[in-house]
């Protein structure tokens, strides 16, 4: 069972004891609060990261730690342009949450991941299509994966992308190799009129245990879910179809391939995260999600 199914039992278990003791005035109420609360799980906060990458380039990440034993290092790609606009230093950090990854970082921490949403680096802009299939761009993440080593241990590291994060973890996930346990790719950019896509992507490459998601009602035209089924398909790749959720297209100016749309799988994360959870750690798994 995951940690925190083991963790809500045990708390369902001092609070079921507790009341009784109440109700039976062999505990008084204040006593039963002061408990409740610290029985009740503490969320990780979050923690800006700065590391120097290339020679003269900082890569900036914001970390959250979990509170119990660390299973796996969990790296998160965003998409779009790959900006956090992270704000503040250390543990003051503010950033820009409204992805599916930013909004599910804490369900995997609370899950005995450390968790590390890459942001882009000083020489950057953006993270534009283009640079995130090149080398210098995986060199930047394998200094993270190095860091995360450093002060954690050795553990396997995962790397887990969305739209254009997509593009990112299939390149970087050929250029480390073995310095990569697995890739999840989520609504992956598979089609572009400039050719920067994962359309002519050799996923033979890859040595890494690899997972695909998306979403049945993808509307974003150029990580269409039919084309997650062909590549999964094709490869013998496992795949997680998700449906249900719904949309807030108003709240963002890209619309379908925005972050409030079925594109960042609005109202399912808890859902979507909980299954590839379950992949990442080798046990049974849904591949069809509806909220």
């Amino acid at each position: 069972m995951l940690h925190t199914l083991k963790s809500k039992r045990l708390i369902r278990k001092i609070i079921i004891f507790c009341i009784h003791k109440v109700l039976n005035r062999s505990l008084p109420l204040m006593a039963l609060l002061v408990l409740l609360f610290a029985s009740a799980p503490a969320a990780a906060k979050d923690r800006l990261v700065v590391i120097n990458s290339r020679d003269g380039v900082q890569q900036p990440y914001v970390l959250v730690e979990p509170a119990s034993q660390i299973r796996a290092a969990l790296i998160m790609l965003p998409g779009g342009g790959g900006v956090l606009n992270t704000r503040g230093t250390g543990s003051e950090v503010k950033f820009n949450e409204a992805g599916f990854l930013q909004r599910s970082r804490q369900q995997f921490a609370d899950n005995g991941f450390v968790v590390a949403i890459a942001d882009t680096p000083s020489d950057q802009k953006e993270l534009w299509r283009g640079f995130r299939m090149t080398e210098r761009h995986a060199q930047d993440i394998g200094a993270i994966i190095n860091d995360l080593r450093k002060h954690h241990g050795d553990m396997p590291v995962y790397l887990i992308g969305i739209s254009r994060g997509g593009l990112s973890v299939a390149y970087i996930g050929k250029y480390l190799q073995q310095k990569v346990s697995g890739i999840i790719a989520l609504s992956a950019l598979y089609r572009d009129s400039r050719g920067e896509s994962l359309e002519r992507f050799g996923w033979g490459q890859l040595k890494q245990r690899v997972l695909i998601v998306g979403h049945r009602k993808d509307g974003c035209r150029n990580t269409l879910f039919q084309d997650s089924s062909t590549v999964a398909r094709e490869n013998s790749f496992p795949l997680i179809a998700a449906s249900g959720g719904y949309e807030d297209l108003a709240k963002s100016a890209r619309a379908e391939c925005g972050p409030w749309a079925h594109h960042n799988f609005l109202g399912i994360e808890k859902s979507v995260s909980h299954e590839i959870i379950r992949w990442i750690l080798g046990q049974p798994f849904q591949r069809e999600v509806d909220g």
